[in-house]
């Protein structure tokens, strides 16, 4: 439910098609002769008209009200108003530091008082990242819960699928972009939602035509969003098969929850997932607008939807078919 109220507080239905539209007709002394009101109704007649000219086309069976933030080329509510998307990435900010660092509430302890089992399991899990160490030496890898293992593996894997915005750095005056982003895989939403609050927000098309450098040749490359996506399947295979002595999957849900009761890291990294869901997606519009990708094509339709609600794979899906940035190349 909560990224449900998120989005809809953040993308509100427009206030036309509540009140409806205002029709004035002027006489020629210049005085207003009358008015009248059409309420804006889901179910209108599309022939009805409230414009003095004529007929408005409407897509028959399409509210207007529906139409304007699905199909136009338009910037998201959250980006239309920076200051309150800017706001609400504080407010996530200052709750994630407080409940996952500083908190007594949440199970486990605070990081300043982390039991030596707490900082061993956080070691494990990266030792074991990307289960390279398990697959192919597994007689020298750590011992974790595979959910654990595929929780952590997802998480920071999601955090560096950000890296495929790095070009916006070009429009980034006050903050470095590239110090955020490798800060992100090793500190999660610590570093991600002040990015989000602090980044400027640029809606114009990029002009500036340099040669993509390269890095940015790597965020570039639609390779990335299908590697990622690939690395997201293999998270969800181990988390279910891995590690057969942990058992079926329920047995494996049931274990993994007596852990998140009783130590900070895996509670930390499920929070992680929740925050990620809600905000993953709030660079997507900028970076599209930056390389003029057409959300009212149903292929920038489709890309715009699956980044706002499917969680991991629709960023992946995302940076694996959006536009190429209008620039030169080497």
């Amino acid at each position: 439910m909560l990224p449900v109220f998120m989005f809809l507080a953040l993308h509100p239905i427009p206030a036309t098609a509540r009140s409806g539209l205002a029709g004035l007709r002027v006489r020629a002394q210049g005085r207003i002769g009358g008015a009248r009101e059409s309420v804006a109704s889901p179910l209108a007649s599309p022939s009805r008209s409230c414009s003095p000219c004529g007929s408005t086309k409407r897509v028959l069976g399409f509210p207007a009200y529906l139409k304007k933030p699905l199909l136009r080329n338009t910037i998201t509510s959250a980006t239309k108003t920076p200051g309150v998307g800017k706001a609400v990435a504080s407010v996530g900010a200052l709750a994630y530091w407080y409940w996952v660092f500083v908190s007594d509430v949440p199970p486990g302890n605070m990081v300043l008082k982390s039991s030596p089992e707490t900082l061993k399991l956080a070691l494990d899990c990266s030792i074991n990242f990307w289960f390279i160490l398990p697959t192919f030496a597994s007689d020298l890898a750590p011992q974790v819960h595979p959910v654990m293992e595929g929780l952590f593996n997802f998480v920071v894997t999601w955090t560096m699928m950000m890296f495929g915005f790095y070009t916006e750095a070009r429009e980034q005056k006050k903050i470095s972009t590239l110090g955020f982003f490798i800060a992100m895989p090793f500190l999660t939403n610590a570093v991600y939602l002040p990015y989000l609050a602090l980044r400027e927000s640029p809606v114009q098309p990029l002009r500036d035509d340099r040669e993509l450098d390269a890095l940015e040749q790597v965020a570039e490359s639609p390779n990335l969003g299908r590697l990622f996506g690939a690395i997201g399947v293999m998270c969800l295979f181990w988390t279910t098969l891995g590690r057969p002595e942990y058992g079926a999957l329920m047995e494996r849900v049931s274990s993994f929850s007596d852990l998140v009761q009783s130590d900070r890291v895996p509670w930390a990294f499920l929070v992680d997932f929740i925050c990620l869901s809600i905000f993953q997606s709030w660079l997507v519009s900028d970076d599209m607008a930056r390389r003029s990708f057409d959300r009212s094509t149903s292929k920038g339709l489709a890309a715009l939807w699956a980044s706002r609600l499917v969680p991991y794979f629709g960023l992946a899906y995302y940076l694996s078919v959006r536009t190429p940035l209008k620039g030169k190349s080497k």
